[in-house]
């Protein structure tokens, strides 16, 4: 929508002024022409709305919202159904807090298991997740509240993750990290897309026009904003020029003048900075037509409800009222116990009986995992162990912790008493729940994993615990995928991801049959990190790290391989069981736009009501190009009654069948045969058919293929460069240190900046509300660290300035002169001298 006149009615300055935040939360109002400030906050598994909306504290005076399932659970239900609900239900939770955008969901692709925040994001595949992602938007914007879609894009490690350069093939961009993004924006329509901190292909996803303009507005008709992640703008008016357009949070204090020169330079087209006012006063303008409830009308925080370990003392304050708490909450329940997936279990142990002899044994089950850490922390409205739940079913148990979550070392006293305990549950015949997971300082935005193991504590009890009591049932609480060398000590084994505020009361319904386990995973569960397909070429130290696996992520790259893997993508148990029969299509031949039909036969042939997730996935045996052995092109979740069957029917078109073609710079469809495979998950694929396409495209390999014999890591950089289809991306210099340098970096030259760093976490970390040995600690010493110093100023609320960054970066680059007379502003020749680092007597070339 065009807004020229009120647009024409604004000063250069009040232009400039509109496209940077006010504060660290709220959108700059214009008071004379009645434009009002709207407020921006974190999701995507909740509300996290401070009190204090203008401070950038992020975990100080939290107010109470419910905690959902993370999208790591969520993604396991396969059911964008339920992603719609759950989408719906936050937006009514951000009306009723006077919210008019929630930051999220995030739909950058699991390329590692090591990432630190994959629990925020849904799947290793670019179709499951563009579904999920779509279905939570239209949720969200079904109330009138806006989604922003994030991190756009490529953005799939924490490590450097604010200067790390992504370089990736046209092929592995277009087919698995864009397609993440693809649907979700043209099927779910949001509000906002948010730009990354990262580089892709040498070109800041900021400043980035290919990205912006290009892919997501010109190609898939996005008509809403683009936001940078907080602090993630650089240069401002290459931004606004590249379709970048609100800087969140507030600007640097150049940053309004570098606008201005850009424009009276003719650097930067006044048109392109109307343009970035328009589209974001199109969203103010909607959220204040949005009726909110008022402010007076919340109510307080409940007495019931549990304040979540590790944030005592967060402030109370106002929470949803009674007509959200309860429903959001059986909710939370509901999405979480649908989404669990049933990995093991050994002669039908589960489900458990109510009134056997049971022994708890685990401190997760005490002190739930239930959310990941970082800018997605929430402080939910009641929180249920499984103990709790146990407790309020009335089932009998006895409990004992067996070890600590904030060390790893064995604690002997707490592993005798569960050892006993065990003894006494096992020589009854009764069963031992043993909870096991990953403690919170494992995994969170901000860093990412380094191994895939749990806690040696958790997993050195399992052969003495297996001895003691034979029926032992685990469940798993974590964000991603662990290695399982111990499963043969268990039964049965649940996975229970993150699951939100009531993932104790759905672990309990679970595991005592009250619900039916319906989730499959979302991703491949590894037999050990060195199988999976980045190894080798993950790097969290490095500026520049190179995509050399391409296309085959995930399952495409195991299925493809020979790869063994512990659990597979799409696999998950029930407690009834399913049968395939009866493959048919409606026609053996299509053109390269043609559509042909699927229909399957569905049974559930067990002895109660279940819900299966069937898959249909695709091959193509003749291609004359690189392609996975599989890849998933469809998925339908039905609910079946015992001995009911169903009549399965799924169309497949050229979206299923497409390629990305470098050459031609578009989406064709290749003429040959097409196998399609149906089943219950990737390594299990009973019924296949087959039909061919005529009068498609012949493509041509582009470099080398990969040898899927050896590992991806093993490609040199010059056969990935032939891939790539030109010379690759330089690494960054990293000297001399200037805007674009990290305070971790310059620490390692000056001694002085190593102390002033450290002084500046501690006073960032005492500000945030966090402890030494949180995961949020950890996580604010590593953005302090690997933040740019250019974006320092915008991150800390304008209370780090420019002299003082130039000051640090002086020091570093060893002119220890120039560094005291710019800070007590003798030698000050401008307002920012730091941008102006040049080359030092010391300065080298680190090897990257």
């Amino acid at each position: 929508m065009n807004h020229g006149d009120l647009i024409a009615k604004m000063s250069l300055e009040e232009k400039i002024s509109f496209v940077t935040g006010d504060g660290f939360w709220y959108t700059r109002g214009i008071p004379r022409l009645g434009i009002p400030s709207i407020y921006l906050t974190d999701g995507p598994h909740g509300l996290r709305k401070l009190a204090d909306g203008r401070k950038s504290a992020d975990f100080v005076g939290v107010l109470p919202a419910t905690c959902f399932p993370t999208a790591s659970l969520l993604a396991s239900s396969f059911d964008p159904e339920l992603a719609f609900e759950m989408g719906r239900a936050l937006g009514e939770e951000c009306r009723l807090g006077e919210v008019a955008m929630l930051l999220g969901p995030g739909v950058n692709i699991k390329r590692s298991p090591l990432c630190g925040r994959n629990f925020e994001y849904f799947t290793e595949d670019p179709l499951l997740s563009s579904a999920m992602g779509a279905a939570w938007i239209a949720g969200v914007e079904s109330t009138g509240v806006g989604a922003s879609l994030k991190h756009f894009a490529v953005n799939s490690q924490e490590g450097r993750r604010m200067t790390v350069d992504v370089v990736v093939d046209p092929r592995a961009l277009r087919e698995i990290y864009l397609a993440s993004f693809e649907g979700a924006v043209r099927e779910g329509r949001p509000s906002s897309v948010m730009g990354a901190y990262n580089s892709v292909n040498g070109v800041h996803c900021c400043e980035n026009p290919f990205l912006l303009d290009q892919v997501l507005r010109a190609e898939w008709g996005f008509e809403g904003f683009v936001v940078t992640d907080w602090g993630a703008a650089e240069d401002r008016a290459r931004g606004l020029a590249s379709g970048c357009d609100l800087e969140m949070p507030q600007g640097r204090r150049g940053s309004a003048g570098r606008i201005r020169s850009a424009l009276a330079s003719g650097e930067l087209d006044a048109a392109a900075l109307d343009r970035a006012v328009d589209r974001i006063l199109s969203f103010v303008l909607r959220a204040a037509r949005t009726a909110k409830v008022p402010a007076v009308a919340l109510a307080g925080s409940p007495a019931s409800a549990a304040v979540p370990a590790g944030t005592e003392g967060l402030a109370e304050g106002p929470t949803p009222t009674a007509t959200f708490i309860a429903p959001h909450h059986e909710l939370a329940r509901r999405i979480a116990a649908e989404s669990m997936v049933l990995l093991k279990n050994e002669d039908d142990i589960l489900p458990l009986s109510k009134s056997g002899p049971l022994a708890v044994i685990g401190e997760l089950a005490r002190t739930p995992r239930y959310q990941g850490a970082g800018s997605s922390t929430i402080v939910p409205t009641r929180l249920e162990s499984l103990l709790d739940a146990l407790g309020e079913a009335g089932i009998p148990f006895e409990f004992e912790a067996a070890y600590a979550l904030d060390d790893e070392l064995p604690v002997p006293a707490l592993e005798e008493s569960a050892l006993a305990l065990a003894r006494r549950v096992g020589l009854a015949g009764g069963t031992l729940i043993y909870a096991i997971g990953l403690p919170p300082i494992f995994e969170s935005e901000g860093f990412d994993r380094e191994r895939l193991d749990l806690p040696a504590n958790q997993t050195a009890l399992f052969e003495a615990l297996a001895a003691a009591c034979p029926r032992i049932v685990a469940f798993w609480s974590g964000g991603a995928p662990v290695t399982t060398d111990w499963s043969h000590h268990v039964r049965a084994l649940l996975a229970a991801y993150l699951g939100g505020q009531a993932s104790g009361a759905a672990v309990r319904d679970i595991l005592f049959g009250d619900a039916n386990p319906a989730g499959k995973l979302a991703e491949s569960w590894p037999l050990r990190l060195e199988d999976t397909p980045a190894y080798g070429n993950y790097s969290c130290s490095e500026d520049r790290v190179l995509y050399k696996e391409g296309i085959f992520i995930g399952y495409r790259w195991y299925a493809s391989s020979g790869r063994p893997v512990r659990f597979p993508f799409g696999y998950g148990l029930s407690y009834t069981s399913f049968s395939y029969a009866d493959i048919a299509l409606d026609r053996s031949g299509i053109d390269a736009r043609g559509t042909v039909e699927l229909s399957f036969t569905l049974t559930n042939v067990g002895e109660r009501r279940g819900r299966e997730i069937a898959q249909v996935y695709l091959s193509f045996p003749d291609s004359e190009i690189e392609r996975p052995a599989i890849s998933l092109s469809a998925f339908r979740k039905i609910g079946l009654e015992a001995g009911e069957s169903r009549r399965v029917a799924i169309r497949l078109g050229p979206r299923e069948l497409r390629y990305w073609d470098a050459d031609q710079g578009s989406f064709l469809v290749e003429s040959g045969p097409v196998l399609v495979h149906v089943g219950p998950s990737s390594a299990e694929l009973p019924l296949e058919a087959i039909f061919h396409v005529e009068g498609g495209a012949s493509p041509v390999q582009h470099g080398p293929r990969l040898d899927l014999g050896s590992h991806p890591s093993a490609m040199s950089d010059l056969e990935f460069a032939q891939r790539y289809g030109s010379a690759l991306p330089l690494p960054r210099d990293r000297s001399p240190f200037g805007p674009r340098s990290t305070l971790a970096d310059m620490a390692e030259e000056s001694a002085l900046v190593r102390l002033l760093y450290r002084i500046m976490v501690a006073v960032q970390t005492k500000a945030s509300g966090t402890k030494r040995g949180e995961a949020n600690h950890l996580m604010i010493e590593r953005m302090v660290g690997e933040m740019p110093l250019g974006r320092f100023e915008s991150m800390s609320g304008g209370a780090v300035g420019p002299r003082f960054l130039g000051f640090l970066a002086d020091l570093a680059n060893h002119r220890r002169l120039r560094a005291l007379l710019g800070l007590i502003g003798g030698a000050a020749s401008s307002p920012d001298p730091f941008q102006e680092a040049k080359p030092s007597r010391r300065t080298r070339r680190r090897p990257i």
